[in-house]
């Protein structure tokens, strides 16, 4: 295979990837509940393995966060953004269903969906 060959073959493949990327954020965003990596597999019709390679690399970068599960058919994803804490207030750009992380990690019980809770 020929270098320049080779070269457009990782172009496409970064190409696909990155597209694949934007689909996940856009339907985590959509949804705003936790997502396994099958549903999204199944919801986008990409094959599972390509889900979870994109799934690991967001994680990496921040682009989401796990929500729980030790094993790969446990974990549950969520989308990271940038907005006002529903707890404190502040603008965070870690935000993970609507919490920053200093209110996440104060927050006894963090499972429960954002848009039922207010400021008080």
């Amino acid at each position: 295979m020929s270098a320049t060959f080779s070269c457009l073959v990782d172009r496409l493949n970064k190409l696909i990837r990155a597209r694949l990327c934007r689909q996940i954020t856009a339907h985590l965003v959509a949804n705003r509940q936790p997502v396994t990596a099958s549903d999204l597999s199944a919801a986008l019709g990409v094959p599972l393995h390509a889900v979870r390679r994109a799934l690991r690399g967001m994680v990496r970068s921040g682009h989401i966060a796990v929500e729980h599960g030790q094993t790969p058919e446990a974990r549950a994803y969520r989308p990271v953004e940038i907005g006002l804490c529903e707890w404190c207030g502040l603008l965070d750009h870690h935000l993970v269903a609507g919490e920053c992380p200093a209110c996440a990690a104060t927050v006894p019980d963090a499972a429960r969906p954002a848009h039922a809770r207010s400021v008080c």
